[in-house]
Protein backbone atom coordinates (compact mmCIF):
# COMPACT_ATOMS: atom_id res chain seq x y z
CA UNK A 1 0.00 0.00 0.00
CA UNK A 2 1.41 3.23 -1.14
CA UNK A 3 2.16 5.85 1.51
CA UNK A 4 -0.22 8.34 0.32
CA UNK A 5 -3.31 5.94 0.56
CA UNK A 6 -3.47 6.38 4.12
CA UNK A 7 -1.68 9.89 4.99
CA UNK A 8 -4.36 11.44 2.56
CA UNK A 9 -6.69 10.69 5.29
CA UNK A 10 -4.81 12.92 7.38
CA UNK A 11 -1.03 11.36 8.15
CA UNK A 12 0.60 9.04 10.50
CA UNK A 13 1.04 9.13 14.10
CA UNK A 14 2.33 7.67 17.60
CA UNK A 15 2.73 3.86 18.33
CA UNK A 16 -0.02 4.00 20.84
CA UNK A 17 -2.17 0.22 20.11
CA UNK A 18 -5.79 0.80 20.72
CA UNK A 19 -7.19 -2.37 19.66
CA UNK A 20 -7.71 -3.81 23.00
CA UNK A 21 -9.43 -0.35 24.57
CA UNK A 22 -11.79 0.00 21.47
CA UNK A 23 -15.49 0.52 22.73
CA UNK A 24 -17.79 0.76 19.59
CA UNK A 25 -20.92 2.64 20.24
CA UNK A 26 -22.92 4.92 17.97
CA UNK A 27 -23.12 8.47 19.91
CA UNK A 28 -24.29 10.55 17.17
CA UNK A 29 -26.21 12.85 19.37
CA UNK A 30 -22.89 13.39 22.20
CA UNK A 31 -20.34 14.00 19.04
CA UNK A 32 -18.66 17.39 19.65
CA UNK A 33 -20.14 19.68 17.38
CA UNK A 34 -18.34 20.43 13.61
CA UNK A 35 -18.00 24.17 13.59
CA UNK A 36 -17.16 26.74 10.15
CA UNK A 37 -13.55 26.77 11.45
CA UNK A 38 -12.92 23.72 12.48
CA UNK A 39 -10.28 21.87 10.16
CA UNK A 40 -11.78 18.45 11.02
CA UNK A 41 -15.85 19.01 10.09
CA UNK A 42 -16.29 15.62 9.96
CA UNK A 43 -20.22 15.23 10.74
CA UNK A 44 -22.06 11.81 9.93
CA UNK A 45 -22.46 11.45 6.59
CA UNK A 46 -20.21 13.69 5.06
CA UNK A 47 -17.60 12.62 2.45
CA UNK A 48 -14.61 14.19 0.48
CA UNK A 49 -13.04 13.00 -2.96
CA UNK A 50 -9.29 12.70 -3.33
CA UNK A 51 -7.25 11.95 -6.26
CA UNK A 52 -3.56 10.49 -6.01
CA UNK A 53 -1.24 11.29 -8.67
CA UNK A 54 2.30 10.03 -8.41
CA UNK A 55 5.38 11.27 -10.47
CA UNK A 56 5.15 8.11 -12.89
CA UNK A 57 1.79 9.62 -13.27
CA UNK A 58 -0.31 6.65 -11.95
CA UNK A 59 -3.92 7.95 -10.90
CA UNK A 60 -5.79 6.72 -8.06
CA UNK A 61 -9.45 8.43 -7.27
CA UNK A 62 -11.11 7.34 -3.78
CA UNK A 63 -13.48 8.79 -1.19
CA UNK A 64 -13.52 9.10 2.55
CA UNK A 65 -16.80 8.95 3.72
CA UNK A 66 -17.60 9.94 7.79
CA UNK A 67 -20.15 6.65 8.45
CA UNK A 68 -20.42 6.93 12.46
CA UNK A 69 -18.56 7.35 15.93
CA UNK A 70 -17.07 5.07 18.20
CA UNK A 71 -15.94 6.13 21.61
CA UNK A 72 -12.13 5.24 22.54
CA UNK A 73 -11.04 5.62 25.94
CA UNK A 74 -13.39 8.36 26.86
CA UNK A 75 -13.40 10.44 23.81
CA UNK A 76 -15.32 10.38 20.90
CA UNK A 77 -14.14 9.67 17.54
CA UNK A 78 -15.61 9.91 14.02
CA UNK A 79 -14.74 7.13 12.12
CA UNK A 80 -13.61 7.92 8.56
CA UNK A 81 -14.00 4.66 6.04
CA UNK A 82 -11.80 4.63 2.66
CA UNK A 83 -13.02 3.39 -0.25
CA UNK A 84 -9.59 2.29 -0.74
CA UNK A 85 -10.22 -0.09 2.08
CA UNK A 86 -8.45 2.23 4.84
CA UNK A 87 -10.72 3.50 7.70
CA UNK A 88 -9.27 5.84 10.44
CA UNK A 89 -10.54 7.53 13.30
CA UNK A 90 -10.59 11.56 13.91
CA UNK A 91 -11.37 13.59 16.87
CA UNK A 92 -10.74 17.27 18.21
CA UNK A 93 -10.48 19.11 21.38
CA UNK A 94 -11.08 22.60 22.55
CA UNK A 95 -7.26 23.57 21.85
CA UNK A 96 -7.29 23.30 18.68
CA UNK A 97 -5.82 19.93 18.93
CA UNK A 98 -6.69 17.24 15.82
CA UNK A 99 -6.25 13.35 16.81
CA UNK A 100 -6.20 10.44 14.26
CA UNK A 101 -5.98 6.75 14.94
CA UNK A 102 -5.33 4.48 12.67
CA UNK A 103 -4.48 0.73 11.77
CA UNK A 104 -2.04 -1.85 10.94
CA UNK A 105 0.17 0.56 7.80
CA UNK A 106 3.16 -0.17 5.86
CA UNK A 107 5.41 1.75 3.80
CA UNK A 108 8.45 0.37 2.04
CA UNK A 109 9.95 -1.32 4.55
CA UNK A 110 8.26 -0.15 7.47
CA UNK A 111 4.86 -1.66 9.75
CA UNK A 112 3.00 0.46 11.73
CA UNK A 113 1.09 -1.11 14.23
CA UNK A 114 -2.77 1.10 15.23
CA UNK A 115 -1.15 4.14 16.16
CA UNK A 116 -2.68 7.62 17.39
CA UNK A 117 -1.08 10.52 15.90
CA UNK A 118 -1.67 14.20 17.00
CA UNK A 119 -1.47 15.83 12.97
CA UNK A 120 -2.38 19.63 13.74
CA UNK A 121 -2.63 21.59 16.41
CA UNK A 122 -4.25 24.98 14.89
CA UNK A 123 -2.88 27.17 17.07
CA UNK A 124 0.72 26.27 17.09
CA UNK A 125 2.73 29.66 15.42
CA UNK A 126 4.37 29.32 11.98
CA UNK A 127 7.75 27.68 12.89
CA UNK A 128 7.11 25.66 15.49
CA UNK A 129 7.36 21.81 16.04
CA UNK A 130 5.83 19.41 18.44
CA UNK A 131 6.63 15.20 17.56
CA UNK A 132 5.05 11.70 18.65
CA UNK A 133 6.76 8.51 19.15
CA UNK A 134 6.01 5.39 17.23
CA UNK A 135 7.05 1.90 17.61
CA UNK A 136 7.49 0.60 14.09
CA UNK A 137 8.49 -2.97 12.73
CA UNK A 138 12.07 -2.49 10.31
CA UNK A 139 12.23 -5.88 8.60
CA UNK A 140 11.23 -8.05 11.09
CA UNK A 141 12.81 -5.68 13.99
CA UNK A 142 11.55 -3.68 16.58
CA UNK A 143 12.34 -0.28 16.47
CA UNK A 144 11.20 3.60 18.05
CA UNK A 145 10.48 6.09 16.02
CA UNK A 146 9.83 10.09 16.31
CA UNK A 147 7.78 11.54 14.19
CA UNK A 148 7.89 15.52 13.84
CA UNK A 149 5.68 18.36 12.87
CA UNK A 150 6.39 21.76 12.10
CA UNK A 151 4.01 23.98 11.17
CA UNK A 152 5.16 25.72 8.05
CA UNK A 153 2.29 28.22 6.79
CA UNK A 154 -0.52 29.44 8.40
CA UNK A 155 -3.88 31.35 7.55
CA UNK A 156 -2.69 31.02 3.56
CA UNK A 157 -4.94 30.73 0.30
CA UNK A 158 -4.25 27.90 -1.86
CA UNK A 159 -5.66 26.82 -4.90
CA UNK A 160 -6.43 23.08 -5.47
CA UNK A 161 -7.53 22.00 -8.67
CA UNK A 162 -10.00 24.99 -9.35
CA UNK A 163 -10.91 25.51 -6.24
CA UNK A 164 -10.07 28.18 -3.98
CA UNK A 165 -9.16 27.48 -0.93
CA UNK A 166 -8.66 29.91 3.02
CA UNK A 167 -7.52 30.06 6.04
CA UNK A 168 -4.72 26.98 5.09
CA UNK A 169 -2.40 25.95 7.27
CA UNK A 170 0.45 23.65 6.14
CA UNK A 171 2.74 21.08 8.38
CA UNK A 172 5.30 18.95 7.20
CA UNK A 173 6.23 15.23 8.61
CA UNK A 174 9.32 14.13 9.05
CA UNK A 175 10.17 10.78 10.68
CA UNK A 176 13.56 9.18 11.91
CA UNK A 177 14.65 5.66 13.50
CA UNK A 178 15.94 6.33 17.10
CA UNK A 179 17.46 2.64 17.76
CA UNK A 180 20.42 3.29 14.83
CA UNK A 181 24.35 4.10 15.52
CA UNK A 182 23.33 7.43 13.23
CA UNK A 183 19.97 8.16 13.48
CA UNK A 184 18.22 8.77 9.72
CA UNK A 185 15.71 11.72 9.34
CA UNK A 186 13.39 11.83 6.16
CA UNK A 187 10.45 14.05 5.19
CA UNK A 188 7.65 11.89 5.10
CA UNK A 189 5.46 14.69 3.03
CA UNK A 190 3.22 17.88 3.72
CA UNK A 191 -0.25 18.48 4.66
CA UNK A 192 -2.55 21.39 3.68
CA UNK A 193 -5.66 21.99 5.69
CA UNK A 194 -8.10 24.42 5.11
CA UNK A 195 -10.77 25.84 7.98
CA UNK A 196 -13.95 24.92 7.36
CA UNK A 197 -13.13 22.09 5.08
CA UNK A 198 -10.09 19.92 6.52
CA UNK A 199 -7.37 18.27 4.44
CA UNK A 200 -7.05 19.37 1.02
CA UNK A 201 -3.90 18.62 -0.32
CA UNK A 202 -0.52 16.02 0.55
CA UNK A 203 2.75 16.21 -1.26
CA UNK A 204 5.49 13.96 -0.93
CA UNK A 205 8.28 13.15 -2.79
CA UNK A 206 6.58 10.43 -4.98
CA UNK A 207 2.60 11.81 -4.81
CA UNK A 208 0.68 14.39 -4.81
CA UNK A 209 -2.90 14.07 -3.29
CA UNK A 210 -5.53 16.76 -3.93
CA UNK A 211 -9.10 16.79 -2.61
CA UNK A 212 -11.24 16.72 -5.73
CA UNK A 213 -14.85 17.94 -4.34
CA UNK A 214 -16.88 17.10 -0.99
CA UNK A 215 -19.86 17.31 0.67
CA UNK A 216 -20.38 18.29 4.18
CA UNK A 217 -23.97 17.33 5.89
CA UNK A 218 -25.04 20.22 8.70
Amino acid sequence: MKMLRYSAIALLGLGLTFAACKKEKSREGNVKPSTPDSYAPYTVGSSFRYQDVSTLNDTTTYTVTVTGDTTIDGTIYQIMQGSNGVTTYNSYDDQGNYYQIAGHLTYQQYSFGSFKSLYLKSAAPVGSSWNDTVSVDVQGIAQRGKLTYTMEQKAISKIVGDTSYTGVSAVQTSGSLLDLPLPITISLGTNFYASGVGLVETDTQTDTVRLIDYTIVK
